[in-house]
């Protein structure tokens, strides 16, 4: 089927659905409190309308040789309400644009702390990607909405095991948009959906010594809808990523990563329900997401494991997803853990646990700034006001916490 039959059948099989949701749940306008955070010196966001893409740039970043895990502190980026989100890309480049090995990224987050996810109270991710994530697009017809006075909470951690430095590198984020004012394409509004098989707190990787590894999760959506798509992040050596109903039995995906002979993984696929019209998941089902490890070595693996599976899902008729509860315990425990995650990363080196996880989340958490994390690590920041490393053109909306 050609891609414009494919849009053709999707628009008709998600008509109804689209009418029924209007707006697809999207959240009225909410105070914004400041949230606790690094700075915005090493994060812009560039609206490049001419090519309706939504650009936000995290860097400098130096990376020394050898250095297998450098968490970049957590930046906070308003967001032009554009359009719909409907696609994304990413790449590495050097301050004079060139491109540098994709091996860079260990992953990144884009959060939006002020709406909540579908299974979990936590903050909503929008995207994740790591060095297997490939670009990734949507019809025109279905799109991820953007809000007056929405921002992102970035989440980035870089690896380079190379034994080449890079003195300054920049994480390019390319998200496609269809802008609000189109007017032949009026988009549904698709929402990120995301389980982790550790939970919604705490460590998200895990070791994984020899033989077989197996982690799974369980919750319950909000609210009733249909998942439009699914993909997953793995590390080496993952052999399968399983999503289930438990309330029913029912296998409802299953997927497994592209990977060489010697287990290390390259890419990972993802899967597109559009056509049969969606996953259906209810708020009165359990759901159980899993992956499963096979370490062929004598030793645990070095960089461990991950698990996570995240996509776009589309509200039932009438349903919208509760507002963000701020004083939710695992909401603020969640979003306290990604601030200070640079900081315990710095000390965990020091002191060779890497994994410690952060302490409670303080009562005044939203009252300002917490220790600056722009002040460790292996970065180098751009003097204020400098735009080293931005492409020419496209407006600029610099991060800030009002």
């Amino acid at each position: 089927m050609s891609f414009r039959h494919r849009v053709a059948a999707l628009a008709v099989v998600l008509l109804a659905a689209a009418t029924a949701a209007g707006s697809g749940g999207a959240l009225a306008a909410q105070s914004r409190p400041p949230i606790p955070h690094a700075g915005h010196r090493y994060i812009r966001a560039v609206d490049r309308a001419d090519r309706h893409v939504l650009e936000v740039v995290i860097g400098p970043v130096r990376l020394p040789a050898g250095m297998h895990h450098y968490r970049v502190p957590t930046q906070v980026v308003d967001v032009p309400d554009v359009g719909w989100i409907r696609g994304f890309s990413w790449e590495i480049t050097d301050s004079a644009g060139a491109h540098l090995p994709d091996r860079l990224l260990h992953h990144v987050n884009l959060i939006d702390p002020d709406r909540r996810q579908l299974f979990t109270p936590i903050s909503r991710r929008i995207m994740a990607a790591g060095r297997e994530t490939r670009a990734a697009s949507l019809p025109p017809v279905i799109g991820i909405p953007t809000h007056p006075d929405m921002r992102f909470v970035v989440a980035s951690m870089f690896a380079n095991s190379s034994k080449e430095s890079f003195d300054r590198a920049y994480l390019h984020i390319r998200l496609e948009y269809v802008p609000r004012n189109d007017p032949l394409i009026h988009p549904l509004s698709a929402y990120p959906v995301y389980m982790d098989v550790m939970g919604p707190l705490g460590v998200k990787d895990f070791a994984v010594p020899p033989g077989r590894t197996e982690h799974s999760w369980e919750g319950s959506p909000a609210v009733d809808g249909r998942i439009l798509g699914l993909g997953t992040h793995m590390h080496d050596f993952a052999t399968r990523a399983r999503l289930e109903d438990v309330t029913t039995g029912d296998l409802l995906w299953s997927t497994r990563p592209y990977a060489g002979p010697d287990g290390r993984v390259y890419s990972v696929p993802t899967a597109n329900f559009w056509l049969q019209g969606g996953l259906p998941i209810r708020h009165d089902h359990i759901y159980r997401v899993t992956v499963t490890y096979e370490n062929p070595l004598d030793h645990a693996t070095p960089l461990g494991g991950m698990g996570l599976v995240a996509g776009l899902y589309v509200p039932a008729s009438g349903a919208e997803a509760p507002p963000v509860d701020r004083n939710d315990p695992t909401y603020r425990q969640d979003l306290w853990n990604t601030v200070t995650a640079p900081l315990r990363t710095l000390a965990g080196m020091m002191s060779s646990h890497e994994t410690e996880q952060a302490g409670p989340a303080p009562a005044d958490m939203f009252s300002g700034h917490y220790a600056d994390a722009g002040e460790t690590g292996p970065v180098a920041g751009p003097e204020p006001g400098a735009t080293e490393g931005m492409p020419a053109g496209g407006h600029d909306h610099s991060g800030h916490d009002p």
